[in-house]
Formats: structure tokens, sequence, C-alpha cells
């Protein structure tokens, strides 16, 4: 039997989504979940403490960029967050980053492109590396906003050289599909506030959208 992992982001604190992630997992029956940020819009964390307690099977996460610092100290102690840092889980090799690039609005977890640059420069990835990312990297179907990209030329540059299995990205609620950078499959996970998620087959990489 193929591993599936659920795929989730941009939650914003939905209360209903708690329900919709549960109904997923009972359906989908997959072996692990994956979670790329924004639990929250600013807070409250305790949302982000009841959407983890929801998930009952094991699950890597990062913060998004409207996650303050309390969700990325929850992740980290609840031992699921990849953000800088390579985890195991399941025989998968997972790595990751939270936060974003700078947007319009100022939101809380922000990083110049020269900061990524610096913070990718010690994550140690292998072609069989699934890199977790909040936020898409720059030219790709997953950054695609009103006519332009607005993904980040940092996070691609450092896909392009270490050239990871998969790159699973949320943040740009408009964007979705695949893309490839090189042997890079860049997958776009929807939004979960809008009552959607992936399932993603771990031998393959195909995807298929779960709708609440």
């Amino acid at each position: 039997m193929n591993m599936k992992a659920i795929c989730f982001s941009d939650v914003h604190a939905e209360e209903i989504a708690i329900e919709w992630a549960q109904a997923m997992i009972d359906r989908a029956n997959p072996e692990i979940a994956i979670i790329c940020g924004d639990f929250t819009t600013r807070g409250p964390l305790g949302f982000a403490e009841d959407f983890l307690d929801a998930i009952k099977i094991p699950c890597v996460a990062v913060f998004g960029n409207m996650d303050e610092s309390p969700v990325a100290e929850l992740l980290e102690n609840r031992g699921v967050s990849v953000h800088l840092k390579t985890k195991k889980v399941a025989g998968i090799i997972f790595a990751g980053i939270g936060g974003s690039n700078p947007t319009p609005f100022g939101t809380p977890s922000e990083y110049s492109e020269k900061e990524i640059t610096e913070m990718l420069s010690g994550v140690m990835v292998s072609p069989q590396t699934i890199f977790v990312s909040h936020f898409p990297p720059l030219d790709t179907k997953a950054d695609f906003i009103n006519g332009k990209h607005v993904g980040s030329p940092a996070l691609r540059a450092f896909i392009e050289k270490k050239q990871p299995r998969a790159c699973i990205c949320g943040h740009i609620h408009e964007a979705e599909g695949v893309d490839r950078i090189g042997k890079t499959k860049i997958i776009k996970v929807p939004a979960l506030q809008h009552g959607k998620a992936l399932l993603l087959d771990m031998e393959n990489l195909e995807v298929e959208e779960l709708r609440a």
C-alpha cells in the first residue's frame, strides 16, 4: 500500500476547519499530515493548539506569515516543526521554512530575501527530501496572482541548487496546481479556510484535491 499524506494550509483560525480536517482524514485515511502554515490570523494561539490536537496522525508543520511567534514555539514544543531543520517521520525525510517573503500587508512573520537566503544556507536537503514551505518559490503556478509572480527568488534559488524531491507550499490562496523546478515537483496546497486540502501519494507524488 502506498503511503498517503494529507496536506493542509492557510486555516486562518476558521473554526469549522477543524471539523473539515477531521472528516477529510477519516475519509482519506492518510498515514501522515503536512501542514504548510497560517494556522491563525495573528492568533489566537488556542486555535492552533486545538487544530493540532485534532490531527490524530503523525504530522510535520511550519508556521505561516500570519502566525505570530507563539505559534512557531507551539510547533517546536509539539515536536512537529520542520522550520530550518530536517526531520524523519514515517520513513520520509522532511525539511522546511516558515513565514514568508515580504508582503504588502506587514504581517507578523516576514523575512527579506537576504534573510531567507541566510536562513536556508544551513538547511540540509537531499534528492529524497520533501521540503515544506509556507511561501512559494518565484515563477511557478504556485505564486501567480493578479497577473504576476510574487514568490521568493531566494527560495527558488535554493530549490534550483538543492533539488529536493518536492516543495509543498501554501500562502497564495488564489494559486493552485502543480509545477516543476528542475527535478523538484512544486505542489501548491489550497486554503483549508475555503474547505480544500490535498491528498498526496508519497510514492509517485500524485495529488488529489479534497473538499469539505
